[in-house]
């Protein structure tokens, strides 16, 4: 065995996310060296420094064998110890790499001869790029040979000279790039830029009207710039959005498409003055896709009912906003067509899933999206997915007219917000105007989904993994842990203990909330399907379950075809409590409801819920309706441009034209939220307490009424607790 002679610094990473792993699980850089040499050498003794002025910072460790013609990978990790060896055998550097470019050399073992060096310094490094003496390597190979590209360099990013967001005025749009002798090309159809088929960018973009621009810088042997994405949204051109386009098909998956702004609704007197401030009223989420990827023969679009990631295609989504508060962002994305009988093709305005992944760049979204909505203070801000609803069920382009003539998108959202409002962990919303590649696409529900991505944000991740249940089948996971909570419920529980087993497979709290909810909100499609659990039982959180899909709250009739519907009315007598779905959640609360405790328990929920202003009440309802329907007040009425005549103008199904009408937010929107609001809000509680009653689940006789329900009082406050009953005594404990 030789002392080094031959060893060089072949490959080094110095912003290490997803490459490789050191003896601690964590990424720390690297360096690679080689032996040339075709016997072992010994790098005992030399030396690594990335400090000019210091060339003994560190020692290699004696007994530093390289075997002939081979690898050896170190960490710098700057551990403290000047030889630390991992677990796994690794050593590690008492240095780092800085990945913005830095001096690395390897010293012979005098301490001042310099074998190689990187001089003045190496080039910065994005993440998961690694460095040699023959350039950049983008595949690295950390221990291996390199086979892989390489690159000279980086192309500096583009810049844009306006930032994406809403404007009224034309302007000359400036993209420019650091890197000399850059070529920029772009695009404006949604579409990718490359260099064989995209526009090479001379002189400024004239930009005035709705425009997404998508840019890249290139060079020679260099690696080129990701894809820049800005939109420029012109609500004054939004307004003049055509029916049709000579570059856009006809129809949606056989069906007629339909991509106008109203003009009935646009130059209407009792709407011209409020459109443009309606589609300001909201965030924009825009959508930049290649158009054959939405459009095209195996375009989503035309095929809504296929799913899986066959069926995924690459976006690029941007959040604009109009505040002057709130950021926004940008980021690439997977988009799939999202929900059930919505997915048809009979139905113009379908619902998405975004999906993060890192093959489309951040593997998650990093954004507070739900921090100032309602309820939204304990929202986590890295999202795995998130779902576009469209507004399918009580929407104007529902296929049944009873159902579109009492249109409200706020009936989901509310739900949740409800579930939330009662203390419990649940899904958070917020409402967004909707632009695919710079067409305006209507009033979009933004929101969670609750699988093992939600659960692990929410509740930490378990060392066994979430099961997530969709209406009885795993989206995560097994069923298995969930089938063994249902057949615990199934037997008598009459003793603590199994109570206790009990309460750690199921939550019973925030399912007794999630049974009462929709009770009271009067679920007709639910139970068969529209339902989510997620958990892993005694091992890590019991399952909850939470509100999904409830478009049918408040709704007069059951979901289907019907030839004589009943009238919006109907909705206030709704009795949905004696529901009993195998291996559902109304069949787990019917066996539950056998047991005294849970029907004492239940009569507690109700207490708290449905009375002195609680989520329930008339007053706590009111209060959390309001604060979300304020929110679409103006809004609304770019919904009803973009979609309220479509039943009548374009495609009516099954039905007549003339059972539809153009929908609009005086005369049909608000005229729904009216009866929600001084109907149905006041007197659902009293009529679902009777239902409650009916079914042995809170008894005839009132519970006392406390001047004072709980929190802080005055020194000396004098509590007077009242009988709203007819007869009888009030009895009470000061013990606890």
């Amino acid at each position: 065995m030789l002392q080094a002679k031959k060893v060089i610094i072949s490959e080094f990473m110095a912003n290490n996310e997803n490459s490789i792993q050191d003896g601690y699980g964590e990424t720390s850089d690297w360096i690679e060296f080689k032996n040339l040499e075709l016997i072992d050498s010994d790098l005992s003794n030399f030396f690594l420094t990335d400090d000019p002025s210091n060339l003994q910072k560190w020692r290699f460790p004696a007994q530093t064998i390289i075997k002939s013609n081979s690898y050896l990978l170190i960490f710098a990790s700057a551990k403290a110890e000047s030889e630390h060896i991992d677990p796994d055998g690794n050593i590690h550097t008492n240095f780092a790499i800085d990945n913005s470019g830095e001096y690395l050399a390897l010293i012979n073992p005098d301490g001042e001869t310099i074998i190689q060096e990187f001089n003045p310094s190496y080039a910065s490094m994005p993440k998961d790029i690694s460095y040699g003496t023959s350039g950049f390597f983008l595949e690295p190979t950390p221990g291996t040979a390199n086979a892989g590209p390489t690159v000279k360099g980086f192309v500096e990013n583009t810049k844009f000279s306006h930032d994406r967001g809403i404007y009224s005025e034309p302007f000359n749009l400036e993209i420019t790039s650091k890197t000399e002798n850059s070529i920029i090309y772009y695009t404006e159809d949604g579409t990718i830029p490359d260099p064989e088929s995209s526009l090479i960018y001379k002189n400024p973009v004239l930009i005035d009207s709705t425009k997404i621009i998508r840019a890249i810088a290139y060079k020679k042997d260099f690696l080129q710039t990701n894809v820049d994405t800005h939109s420029y949204i012109f609500p004054t051109a939004v307004i003049k959005q055509k029916g049709t386009n000579p570059e856009l098909p006809r129809t949606w998956g056989g069906e007629p498409a339909d991509y106008e702004m109203d003009p009935e609704i646009v130059n209407d007197p009792d709407y011209s003055e409020f459109i443009i401030p309606a589609l300001e009223a909201l965030p924009s989420l825009s959508i930049a896709i290649n158009p054959d990827d939405f459009y095209g023969p195996s375009g989503i679009y035309q095929h809504p009912k296929s799913d899986g990631e066959r069926w995924e295609r690459s976006i690029s989504v941007e959040l604009i906003t109009t505040d002057g508060i709130e950021k926004g962002f940008q980021i690439n994305s997977g988009m799939r067509i999202q929900g059930g009988s919505s997915r048809n093709v009979d139905i113009p305005k379908h619902s998405f899933s975004l999906r993060f992944r890192k093959e489309y760049g951040s593997g998650k979204l990093n954004y507070p999206l739900f921090k100032n909505s309602p309820y939204g203070e304990n929202a986590v801000q890295k999202f795995d997915y998130l779902q576009l609803r469209g507004g399918f069920n009580f929407g104007w382009t529902h296929r049944h007219y009873y159902q579109s003539r009492h249109a409200q998108y706020n009936r989901d959202q509310f739900a949740n917000d409800l579930f939330l409002a009662m203390g419990n962990s649940g899904i958070h919303g917020r409402w967004t105007h909707l632009y695919i590649n710079g067409l305006y696409w209507g009033i979009y529900h933004v929101h969670e989904r609750p699988d093992a991505d939600f659960m692990n944000a929410y509740f930490g991740e378990k060392e066994l993994s979430y099961d997530a249940i969709n209406s009885s089948s795993a989206t995560n996971g097994s069923i298995a842990a969930y089938n063994k909570m249902v057949s615990i419920t199934s037997s008598l529980i009459d003793s603590p203990q199994e109570y206790g087993i009990l309460t750690k497979h199921l939550h019973i709290e925030s399912f007794i909330d999630y049974i009462l909810l929709n009770f009271y909100i009067g679920n007709r499609d639910w139970d068969g399907h529209n339902w989510r659990a997620a958990g892993n039982g005694p091992s890590g959180e019991p399952f909850r379950f939470f509100p999904w899909d409830s478009e049918f709250a408040i709704s007069p009739n059951n979901a289907g075809a019907i030839q004589s519907p009943n009238p919006i009315s109907n909705a206030l007598l709704t009795d949905v409590t004696n529901k009993n779905g195998n291996q559902r959640p109304t069949g787990i609360h019917q066996k539950l409801k056998r047991n005294s405790w849970y029907r004492l328990k239940f009569a507690d929920h109700i207490r708290k819920h449905l009375y002195n202003g609680g989520s329930l009440s008339p007053e706590g309802a009111k209060t959390i309706w309001q604060e979300r329907s304020d929110s679409l007040e103006t809004a609304i009425i770019a919904e009803s441009a973009r979609w309220g005549d479509f039943r009548r103008d374009v495609d009516s199904g099954r039905w007549s034209p003339s059972q539809f009408d153009l929908y609009t937010k005086n005369t049909h929107y608000k005229q729904t939220q009216n009866w929600i609001f001084e109907s149905y809000l006041p007197n659902r509680t009293g009529i679902l307490l009777n239902q409650l009653r009916a079914r042995g689940l809170y008894p005839d006789t009132e519970a006392p009424n406390f001047s004072q329900h709980g929190g802080e009082v005055v020194s000396d406050y004098t509590l007077s607790i009242e009988n709203p009953n007819d007869k009888g005594a009030i009895y009470y404990t000061i013990d606890g």
